[in-house]
C-alpha cells in the first residue's frame, strides 16, 4: 500500500512500498493542467486591466457566479488560492485512481428543467459535463436493520409503506410535503407563484403545493425529532427517516424539520447524480466558461484585501501585490475571513459583525480516500453507492459517540461503482468519512494515524478484507481540510446546519458593503455542492443588477 497524505507528516504504516510524502512528480502533474492553462504567478501585470467583477475563491459558488457573469457579457477576474480550481469539488489522482475530495453526489444538476440544471444551461456548460443518474441516494445501516432510499419519490413512498404499512398515511403526508416544498422552491427561482398558477396546466396541484408548503413553515424552526414524534410511532421508521442527517452534520434533534423534509423532496424529485470523470469535470467546465468569454482565472493567488472605500467594493489586492480593479466583488471565501480579514476595520456595520460572532461553525471530518484491488461490482451483493452506518437507532447518541471518536456514525461512498473510470480495471475507488471535532493541529498531527486506522477498521466491517487490498490511500483530517479550504477548524458544512442557521437564516448574497456579494455554503440556501452553485447564481444576478448592462467594449 502506498500512503499519500497532505503535508508529508507521519501516517499509517505503509509497508515496504510506503511513502510518507507526496512525490514531486505527482505535485507537478496535479498542477500542470491549471498552471499551464490559467494564469500563474508572474504572468500578470501588477496593475492589470480593469474588470467588471472580481471573484474571490474558485469553489463552485465562486465559479458559478463568475461563469454566469461572463456569460452575460461581464469581464470577470477570479482568484483561487490553491493550484487547482474547484475547492472541495476536485479530485486527487494517484496510481491510476481518482479520489473525490468531498463529493458524494449532487441533486438536480442532471435533471432538465430544475433550477440548478437551468443555471448550468444558461452558463453553457450543461452539455460539457455528463451526469450519471444514481438509482438510490443512500442506504442506512443499523444493527439488524438496513434500508435503501430510492432516488425517486414514488419508489421511496412505496418502499417505506411496504416496510411500515401501519404508518402509511403519515409517510405519504411527509413525502407529499417534501414534494410541495420542492415545487415552491422552483417557483421562488423561476418566478412568482401567481404567474405560475395563471400559466400552469394544473393550477389545483400548484395551489395544493403552496398550501402544503405554508403548513410546513411552522416546522422551519422545529427539530425533525419533534416532527417525527408528532407524526410517527415506530422507532425503526423514525431512525430510518432521520438517517440523512449525516448530510447536514447535525442529528435530528438539532436539524430543522422543514429542511430535512425538503431535502428528501429535492433528492427524490430532482434525482441524484455522480459526475462523469469526477467533480473536477464540472469545476473545470465552469472555469473554462470564464476564460472562453475573455475572463481571467488565476490559481495560486490568495487574496490579501478587498479594496473598498466610501463608494463600496472596488476590487481586490492579491498577496503578491497585484491590484485588480473591478466594479464589484463576489466573495466565495469563508464569511468571517471576508468580513474580519479582507475588509479594512470599520468597513462592516457592527450589528453584522456581531451576527457573525454569534453564529456557530460546523464540525469537520476525517476523510479516507482509498484505492483498493477489489472489484465491488463482482461481489455477491454490491454495496449501495452511498452507505451510512450507525451504532444504534438513537441518532443523538450516534452523534455524541462520533464526536468522542467512537463508532457512532460513518459513511462510505463507492465512486467507481457509478463511474468505473475512477479506478484501474478490477479495482475500486472509495471514500470513508466520519465527522470529527477540530481539537487543534497538534492533536491531529499526533493522532492522525490512529484515527485513520480506526476508520479503516470500520470500513472493513462493511467490506471484509478491505485492509489487505488497499493499494493507495490519502488521509484528510480537519487540519488538512483547514489548510486547503482556508476555513477555520476545517468546518465542512460552513455554518452548522442547526435550527436558526439553515436556509433563510444563513447569510444573504447581498453583503452590507456596497458592491460586495457573497456565494458559497455560508449563504442561503446552505451547504452542499448543488446549493453552492445556486448561491453563486443568485450572487451573479444581484451583481449584474448592481452594475447594470455590461459595456460592449472595455
Amino acid at each position: 500500500m502506498r500512503l499519500l497524505r497532505p503535508g508529508g507528516e507521519e501516517g499509517l504504516p505503509a509497508g515496504p512500498r510506503g511513502r510518507q510524502e507526496e512525490p514531486e512528480e505527482a505535485r507537478r502533474e496535479a498542477g500542470r493542467f491549471y498552471l499551464g492553462r490559467y494564469l500563474r504567478p508572474g504572468k500578470m501585470k501588477k496593475n492589470g486591466t480593469d474588470f467588471d467583477a472580481a471573484v474571490i475563491g474558485g469553489g463552485l459558488g465562486g465559479l458559478a457566479a463568475g461563469a454566469l457573469l461572463a456569460r452575460r457579457g461581464y469581464k470577470v477576474f477570479l482568484a483561487e488560492r490553491n493550484e487547482t480550481v474547484g475547492g472541495n469539488a476536485s479530485v486527487v489522482r494517484r496510481g491510476g485512481y481518482s479520489f473525490e475530495r468531498a463529493l458524494h453526489q449532487v441533486y438536480g444538476l442532471g435533471s432538465p428543467g430544475t433550477p440548478s440544471a437551468a443555471l448550468l444551461k444558461e452558463i453553457g456548460v450543461d452539455r460539457k459535463v455528463e451526469f450519471i443518474k444514481l438509482p438510490a441516494f443512500m442506504e442506512v445501516v443499523f444493527p439488524g436493520l438496513r434500508f435503501t432510499f430510492p432516488a425517486d419519490s414514488g419508489e421511496l413512498e412505496a418502499a417505506l409503506c411496504r416496510r411500515f404499512p401501519a404508518e402509511r398515511a403519515a409517510i405519504i403526508r411527509m413525502l407529499d410535503q417534501g414534494r410541495s416544498l420542492y415545487q415552491m422552491d422552483r417557483l421562488m427561482k423561476f418566478g412568482s407563484w401567481k404567474d405560475r398558477l395563471k400559466d400552469c396546466a394544473n393550477p389545483a396541484a400548484e395551489l395544493r403545493h403552496a398550501l402544503n408548503s405554508a403548513a410546513m413553515m411552522r416546522y422551519f424552526r422545529s427539530p425533525f425529532s419533534d416532527y417525527c414524534r408528532e407524526h410517527f410511532r415506530d422507532p425503526e421508521l423514525t431512525a430510518i427517516l432521520g438517517g440523512p442527517w449525516i448530510y447536514l452534520g447535525v442529528p435530528p434533534s438539532r436539524a430543522s424539520a422543514m429542511m430535512m423534509v425538503a431535502m428528501m423532496g429535492a433528492y427524490t424529485v430532482e434525482k441524484t447524480f455522480y459526475i462523469r470523470g469526477g467533480s473536477s469535470s464540472l469545476s473545470e467546465a465552469l472555469a473554462d466558461s470564464i476564460t472562453a468569454r475573455g475572463g481571467t482565472v488565476r490559481t495560486c493567488a490568495p487574496v490579501r484585501q478587498i479594496l473598498a472605500g466610501a463608494g463600496g467594493a472596488k476590487g481586490i489586492m492579491l498577496e503578491d501585490g497585484t491590484r485588480v480593479d473591478a466594479r464589484c466583488v463576489v466573495s466565495n471565501a469563508p464569511a468571517r475571513l471576508t468580513f474580519n480579514g479582507l475588509l479594512a476595520p470599520g468597513s462592516v456595520p457592527a450589528p453584522y459583525l456581531e451576527r457573525l460572532r454569534s453564529m456557530t461553525t460546523s464540525v469537520s471530518a476525517l476523510h479516507l480516500l482509498i484505492g483498493a484491488e477489489l472489484d465491488l461490482g463482482r461481489l455477491d451483493k454490491p454495496p449501495v453507492y452511498a452507505t451510512s452506518c450507525y451504532a444504534g437507532l438513537d441518532h443523538d447518541e450516534n452523534y455524541r459517540l462520533t464526536l468522542k471518536g467512537g463508532a457512532g456514525s460513518f459513511g462510505l461512498c463507492f465512486h467507481s461503482l457509478a463511474d468505473p473510470s475512477q479506478a484501474p480495471r478490477g479495482c475500486s475507488s472509495l471514500a470513508a468519512i466520519t465527522m470529527a471535532p477540530w481539537r487543534g493541529r497538534a492533536y491531529w498531527k499526533k493522532n492522525r494515524a490512529a484515527q485513520a486506522d480506526r476508520l479503516l477498521g470500520l470500513a472493513e466491517g462493511v467490506l471484509p478484507g478491505l485492509r489487505r487490498k488497499v493499494r493507495e490511500m490519502e488521509i484528510f483530517d480537519p487540519a488538512a481540510i483547514e489548510a486547503r479550504t482556508g476555513v477555520d477548524s476545517g468546518a465542512i458544512y460552513g455554518w452548522e446546519n442547526n435550527i436558526g442557521q439553515t436556509l433563510f437564516d444563513r447569510l444573504p448574497q447581498a453583503a452590507p458593503v456596497r458592491g460586495l456579494f457573497l456565494s458559497g455554503q455560508w449563504t442561503c440556501p446552505g451547504s452542499g455542492m448543488t446549493m453552492a452553485i445556486q448561491s453563486g447564481g443568485t450572487a451573479a444576478r444581484l451583481a449584474a443588477e448592481y452594475m447594470g448592462p455590461p459595456e460592449k467594449k472595455r
